[in-house]
């Protein structure tokens, strides 16, 4: 039988007083009137109701936190509500009847976490008791010794060691896919500083970053865990019981990705042209209307091969927004509670994983080029092109030259060769990345893709002055397909600002699409100069970069059984109709997101809950 959220939001606070060390609970209807009580120790998080439910008020109650569980399999007939935290389900007893339905639902479930306060009727918690598995403080050997590393980064070294053993030790019993993960993240990120090729100042950066979002998911996805009362979050709306749950929508998301990443492997196949002939004319004389870009060049796997892949950490954050690395991936902590919006929708996260495929596909093309020998070996490979991957790395290489020089005279060798990679890196990179991400998870439908990333830029603050670098995206995003048009410039800017419109009809204010709007009309011929030095390599994304079977790869349904999606109903949970696929979830549910970003924290709730329990996400 499928339950329902149904019922205003309530924010369960928490305090312990002093000197007495008595510890009280209490339901406020908003956090406003929560507020209005908060004392030095008070931690809250809101909680919703499940089929109408009622927090008791007045009643000596007994509360049980429970998790993770999908909210499908709630008993029926007992007040429950769903938070964000691990512990995600909270029932309420008030009665013999309803610790009756308690004792049952657990007795079928003996892996399950749980805690139950036992309150008054004045809100004090007089005791608390915990599930078997928690009764011993299991030791885990997460430590793996030392990092050869200079003693100068021993601090930094140090702090991450001790973050990945706690880290493990708490997933360990509440999510043992984390511990998995962060273990195999663990070692591979080892060996990474270990290596003598990478200068103690870039293992430094990398330890800073990764310890910060590591430390972050730690915090965000732990706090709540037992005892209740003896962890914080500092996430403050969310600082009683974290936002564990969320973190697993996150996961479930990525997850995903990543075995896309390892199943298409698009660097392998680019590889493979090395098997390839060489085309009869140079890549760079031939126009983008040329036929070569027609086609799709990489629609043949290679052989497959036992590849590693390093779980990126997640985490929630106020400051890095959306926003993605080698180690590490962050999404605004506006997310949390409005996923529901076109401006904080999950769906933004594919352009973040987006990068994970482009640097992986740029190392491919531009092999070693960061060191003067590997920019010297490449150089002499493209110099004179043998086969169709050399003779597509010199096409790359030389219109990264040409984009570097800005149209003076190009001297092509491998010092300008190396230059031009340093200089162009995060344009070309930000580029493919629009690219990739509108041609695989948008499934080159304009309409939807322009919506979504300028509905996220649009809620963005202080950000005038990347109108100009926004446009070129899009537009060469959208270009791909406007290739042999007569001029596929005008064609997609025209496209974009439409769009715009569009989606400016449908949002109550807006921050840049007006200026946005303004300079696609009256100011184009500022774009052109641009856009034409890019358009060939527009054309190279289509012809290097898609094949049809990689996208239906990434978007697929990892139910194969099911012809069609699952009808999901907002709000809802039922037992038997479960997210199969994180990314189409989040696809189809952000098309019928609110274009005015007023967020519905209960259907963010409904989201994560859904996406945390996908029946994919298996580590």
């Amino acid at each position: 039988m499928a339950v329902r959220l149904e019922g205003s939001e309530i924010v369960l606070s928490v305090w312990t007083e002093k000197p007495e060390g008595l510890s009280w609970v209490k339901a406020h209807p908003s956090i406003s009137v929560a507020l209005k009580s908060w004392g030095s120790s008070t931690r809250a998080s809101s909680i919703y109701p499940i089929n109408k439910s009622a927090w008791p008020d007045r009643e000596a109650i007994s509360v049980w936190f429970i998790g993770p569980v999908f909210p499908g399999e709630c008993p029926q007939d007992i007040p429950a509500f769903l938070s964000m935290g691990i512990y995600n389900l909270i029932l309420v007893a008030s009665s013999p009847a309803h610790r009756k339905v308690v004792a049952q639902f657990l007795a079928k479930r003996m892996n399950f976490a749980w805690e139950k306060w036992n309150v008054t009727a004045e809100g004090q918690i007089t005791s608390a008791e915990y599930a078997p598995l928690l009764q011993k403080d299991e030791k885990h050997n997460a430590d793996a010794g030392d990092i050869k590393l200079t003693a100068g980064l021993r601090s930094v070294a140090e702090e991450y060691r001790t973050l990945v053993a706690a880290t493990v030790s708490k997933a360990a019993t509440y999510l043992p896919a984390v511990a998995t993960e962060i273990v195999t993240f663990d070692e591979i990120f080892r060996r990474t500083l270990e290596s003598e090729a990478t200068r103690p100042v870039v293992k430094s950066q990398w330890l800073v970053n990764v310890n910060a979002a590591l430390s972050r998911f730690s915090s965000q996805t732990f706090a709540g865990i037992s005892p209740i009362a003896g962890t914080e979050c500092h996430y403050w709306t969310h600082s009683l019981l974290g936002v564990g749950m969320a973190s697993q929508a996150l996961l479930a998301i990525r997850r995903q990705v990543q075995r896309a990443f390892l199943e298409s492997d698009i660097p392998g196949r680019l590889r493979a042209l090395a098997n390839e002939k060489a085309h009869g004319v140079p890549l760079e004389q031939l126009t983008p209307s040329n036929d070569l870009w027609k086609h799709h060049h990489i629609e043949k796997p290679p052989p497959a091969e036992k590849r590693e892949q390093l779980p990126q950490i997640v985490c929630f954050s106020g400051r890095d927004g959306f926003r993605s690395t080698t180690h590490t991936l962050s999404v605004p902590l506006e997310v949390i509670s409005a996923a529901n919006t076109v401006g904080w929708s999950m769906r933004t996260v594919t352009h973040e994983l987006s990068h994970m495929f482009v640097d992986a596909i740029l190392a491919a093309l531009l092999p070693g080029v960061s060191t003067n020998a590997g920019a010297q070996k490449l150089f002499d490979a493209i110099e004179a092109p043998t086969n169709l991957l050399t003779q597509l790395q010199r096409f790359f290489g030389w219109h990264l030259c040409a984009i570097a020089n800005q149209g003076k005279d190009l001297d092509m060798s491998a010092q300008s060769l190396q230059n031009s990679v340093q200089i162009t890196y995060p344009e070309i990179s930000e580029l493919f990345t629009h690219i990739f991400d509108y041609l695989y998870f948008y499934q080159r439908d304009h309409a939807v893709y322009i919506a979504a990333i300028w509905g996220s830029w649009d809620v963005i603050p202080n950000i005038a002055d990347r109108i100009d670098e926004y446009i070129l995206r899009t537009v060469c995003a959208v270009m791909v397909l406007n290739l042999q048009a007569r001029d596929p410039s005008i064609v997609s800017m025209t496209l974009v600002s439409n769009e715009l419109r569009r989606l400016r009809e449908r949002m109550q204010d807006t921050n840049i699409i007006d200026a946005a709007i303004d300079k696609l009309d009256n100011h184009a011929a500022d774009f052109r100069p641009r856009l034409s030095r890019l358009m060939k390599l527009v054309a190279m994304c289509n012809a290097f970069l898609y094949a049809p079977d990689i996208a239906t790869l990434i978007f697929r349904s990892f139910a194969s059984a099911r012809n069609s999606p699952p009808d999901f109903k907002s709000g809802t949970f039922d037992q038997d109709i479960r997210v199969d696929n994180p990314v189409r979830f989040v696809y189809e549910q952000s098309a019928r997101g609110t274009p005015t970003n007023d967020p519905d924290f209960r259907t963010s709730a409904w989201m994560m809950a859904q996406l945390a329990f996908s029946t994919s996400d298996a580590a």
